[in-house]
């Protein structure tokens, strides 16, 4: 690790500060130790509401101001409370650093609480609280706390009891900041481009002068009595499919049994990231996943260790595959935990969670933002060089050690069981539906993609002689290094009847190949603490990848082997159809997704592939044939139009070896990528999709858009940021959410495909503020096609998509999804050089004439899901 620079402030504020030059960032980072741990019976989620109105009612930087200027200047920045503590990032270009310390100094001193401003949010925070309860994992983890925790704060809810909500007051708030928000209840994290000593400096300018409040004596936290026999809790109303949790309470941070319970998780389930960034999914070699997914009674399966500043917990859990027991999935979560007390890992397995845990540990080394977060969070748990131990005393850990801790806290009178039973039917709708089907994200382009700038940028680029596409950027600051690719092998490539073909067959490359099992492929790269996830959106098939730049030949192997000779066994196909229908049915009941979905059919039906489900439909997937899928493989799985990605600790030469050996002799298919025609603009309407059991409807109101290429790109997309996402939102934030508080979210998307592209506006809202919010909505867009927009906002938005070009270069990551957009979109390795220019020559006028052309007001489709008439 870097030097780590440690102050401390006359007035007690705590300051680290690391710095690296990997890229011309910084972020900055604040702990105040106040959560739903600190808040007493009827004041429940005071922290969280406080965390909202620092947002809208600081004295320099209120009423939307930091995420207006953040934005300005090419950052982001957020706020998060949790259960112990509160905080607060901004990420920016490095010389903004004064900017991100002045918000902070100002959240600190100068937050105040009118009551109609609080008023105002606590519709909003009331509207969050109802989107969560959509979801049915959120309340099952809700009673599961509430039943485990009799008396500790830990049982309730960090977002607040809505009791509590609807009676808490401006004054509650502004005590509840004024205890807690002051300099010695703070830790301030500095990392990246910057000097440590005039980062310091600059520091004391803002913060000195703030003085430390009196203490207050602390109110004493309740300490929860031992659970002496097993609670259970049971859920039952409409749902997608059946979840089971167990968890146990476990030693709060510091405790001597943190590190073995850290790798007996890792074992259970895989090891988890420290910080920011991660691995991925390291568990599909792990035991419960082994236990439960690869038999056949789940679709997946995991575990969890919450480190608390008090006593928390230890968990595990499973979704239940369709046709499967819940009742066998329990039996075999709580023998897959009692067999760790009788029967110690072995050594091959505390090696491989010793391996993954140093993975995820660089992992989340790449970028000043991950580096800052995991700096804080190991100086608020206890002491931030344990951060440098952290993998020392993974590996320090025996089998006898994993044995004691299983018997000591994974005991059945400790359990506390949680269970949802889905019944009833799903979300009512005509005919079969359509779901929404896009490509991978990283090719649907909500804007612009370049993920670097300036001279630090080295993107190189070369054809393989088998037609392999290879884009690469070396770095050696971290040791991570991440892969993508893409090939034609998307939805695109199936005909309607066949929907989720193209997903299945990716999906199913990792179950099997002819060398090697399922099994065998996770291991194989989990034990490096690698992973690598294959899928196939609208347009393209694609893989993600990462791992340590060492081990890039082992992982390069196994991703060949995976695309090349597949076995596509029976007994997986078979597994795979269980596994995508239940989840199907998780999709189903979800509003947004069930809105997204209908309006997406509605704009294109089922005949055009943007229309109809990549994942497939519970119809045309169990139709799905083994024949099918190999054909389908052994059509569109070629080197022609395969481009591949790679950033970060690479060797060009092993990439062009490896890589030009990849899928010879199959068929060149790349010429024969079908242009879908593009049906005719649907008539303006309204379709409802009535689900009575949940408390929020989610809308999703939109219409046809523009493809990547179109003249209006640039245009298109900075009239969008300002409409609804600049800042918090954009103009549909500032009036929805924050003037009218209809709504937590509210957003828009103009999203360029390939093809064609859509404009799509989303929020949540109560039932009864459906149309309150569709005319708020409306009218934004109205003004927006009626105004030019001010000066202001021009500024803004060109500012912003200019100024966030060195943050997109933070990660390997990143870059690696920035070389892949670039040959994706043939937008040439020039293209950062250009970026600049082709962002301002857009004018106000031009703003205008693209809204005009691409966004008309009256002929919008409007989706509607949640307790709504049909």
């Amino acid at each position: 690790m870097p030097d780590i620079w440690e102050a401390t402030l006359a007035n007690g504020l705590r300051v680290l500060i690391q710095s690296s030059d990997v890229a011309p960032v910084v972020s900055v980072w604040i702990w105040y130790r106040v959560g739903g741990r600190n808040e007493s019976p009827g004041r429940t989620g005071a922290s969280h509401w406080v965390e909202h109105m620092t947002f809208k009612a600081a004295g320099r930087f209120g009423h939307r101001e930091v995420f207006r200027l953040t934005a300005r200047h090419g950052g982001h920045n957020n706020g998060f409370t949790g259960e112990d503590f509160t905080l607060y990032y901004e990420t920016l270009p490095a010389e903004h650093l004064d900017l991100a310390l002045a918000i902070e100094a100002d959240r600190m001193a100068n937050v105040h609480f009118e009551a109609e401003e609080a008023e105002q949010e606590r519709g909003v925070i009331l509207a969050e609280r109802q989107g969560a309860e959509n979801n049915p994992h959120y309340l099952l983890g809700e009673a599961l706390l509430r039943t485990t925790f009799s008396t500790h704060p830990y049982g309730r809810p960090v977002i607040g009891l809505r009791e509590d909500l609807l009676a808490m007051t401006a004054d509650d708030l502004r005590a509840h900041y004024e205890r807690y928000y002051r300099p010695e209840n703070a830790l301030l994290v500095i990392a990246g481009d910057v000097d440590a000593e005039d980062a310091l400096r600059r520091v004391e300018a803002h913060f000195g002068e703030l003085r430390a409040a009196p203490a207050a004596p602390e109110d004493p936290i309740p300490a929860e009595p031992p659970q002496e026999e097993e609670r259970r809790v049971v859920l039952e109303r409409p749902g997608g499919a059946a979840h089971v949790q167990l968890i146990y309470h476990a030693p709060p941070a510091g405790h001597p049994d943190v590190y073995p319970l850290l790798a007996l998780d890792a074992i259970l389930g895989g090891a988890k990231p420290v910080s920011w960034a991660s691995g991925g999914y390291l568990g599909r070699s792990a035991r419960l996943y082994q236990a439960l997914v690869e038999t056949g009674l789940a679709t997946n399966a995991g575990s969890g260790y919450r480190v608390g500043l008090d006593p928390h917990l230890f968990g595990v859990s499973a979704t239940v595959r369709a046709g499967s027991d819940w009742r066998q999935v329990e039996a075999t979560l709580i023998a897959a935990v009692e067999r760790l007390a009788d029967q110690p890992p072995t050594e091959a397995e505390l090696a491989r969670a010793v391996r993954q845990a140093e993975a995820q540990f660089a992992y989340s080394r790449d970028g000043a933002t991950s580096q800052a977060y995991a700096l804080g969070l190991f100086a608020t748990h206890g002491d931030w060089r344990d951060l440098e131990q952290h993998v020392k005393r993974l590996a320090a850990v025996t089998p006898a050690d994993l044995q004691r801790v299983a018997a000591t806290y994974l005991q059945a009178r400790t359990r506390t069981v949680g269970v949802f039973l889905p019944n009833g039917a799903g979300p009512a709708r005509e005919g079969s539906g359509a779901v929404v089907s896009s490509s991978p994200a990283r090719h649907a382009a909500t804007g612009p993609n370049p993920n670097g700038g300036g001279a630090r940028l080295r993107p190189c680029r070369e054809v393989l002689d088998n037609g392999i596409i290879l884009l690469w950027h070396e770095s050696h600051e971290s040791p991570s290094l991440a892969l993508r690719a893409s090939w034609p092998a998307g939805a695109a490539r199936e005909a309607p009847a066949q929907a989720g073909l193209a997903s299945f067959t990716a999906r199913l490359l990792r179950r099997g190949t002819r060398r090697h099992t399922a099994a065998q492929i996770s291991a194989a790269v989990e034990d490096l603490g690698a992973s690598f996830s294959l899928w196939a959106g609208t347009e393209e098939a694609a893989l993600s990848a990462k791992c340590l730049g060492r081990d890039a030949r082992s992982v390069l192997d196994v991703l060949r082997e995976v695309l090349e000779e597949p076995l596509f066994a029976p007994e997986q196909v078979e597994k795979m159809c269980g596994d995508t229908l239940t989840q199907l049915r998780e999709q189903e009941d979800s509003t947004r997704y069930q809105a997204e979905r209908t309006l997406m059919a509605a704009l294109y039906t089922d005949a055009h592939p943007y229309g109809r489900p990549a994942s497939g439909t519970p119809e045309t997937v169990g139709s799905l044939t083994r024949e099918e899928i190999v054909s389908f493989h052994e059509r569109f799985y070629a080197p022609q139009g395969l481009i591949f990605a790679a950033a970060g600790d690479l060797d060009p030469d092993l990439l062009h070896r490896h890589l030009r050996g990849w899928l010879r002799g199959r068929p060149d298919s790349h010429t024969r990528q079908p242009v879908p025609p593009t049906p005719p603009a649907p008539a303006p309407g309204r379709r409802a999709i009535p689900m009575p059991h949940k408390s929020q409807v989610d809308l999703a109101l939109g219409g046809r858009g523009i493809p990547r290429y179109h003249s209006d790109f640039y245009a298109l997309i900075q009239a969008n940021m300002i409409l609804g996402t600049l800042g918090l939102m954009g103009r549909l934030g500032a009036r929805v959410r924050d003037d009218l508080g209809l709504a937590y979210y509210v957003y828009s998307r103009a999203i360029a495909r390939r093809w064609a592209g859509e404009w799509v506006a989303s929020a949540g809202v109560h039932p009864d503020h459906v149309e309150r919010a569709v005319d708020a909505i409306l009218a934004e867009i109205r003004r927006l096609r009626d105004e030019l927009v001010s000066e202001e906002e021009h500024a803004d938005a060109q500012a912003h998509l200019i100024g966030s070009l060195p943050l997109r270069l933070e990660t390997h990551d990143g870059m690696a999804d920035y070389l892949l957009n670039l040959e994706y979109y043939g937008l040439g390795l020039d293209y950062l050089d250009n970026y600049p220019s082709l962002v301002r020559s857009v004018t106000r006028e031009e703003i205008q004439d693209a809204v005009r052309r691409h966004l008309d007001p009256d002929r919008l489709l409007l989706a509607l899901a949640g307790p709504v008439a049909s």
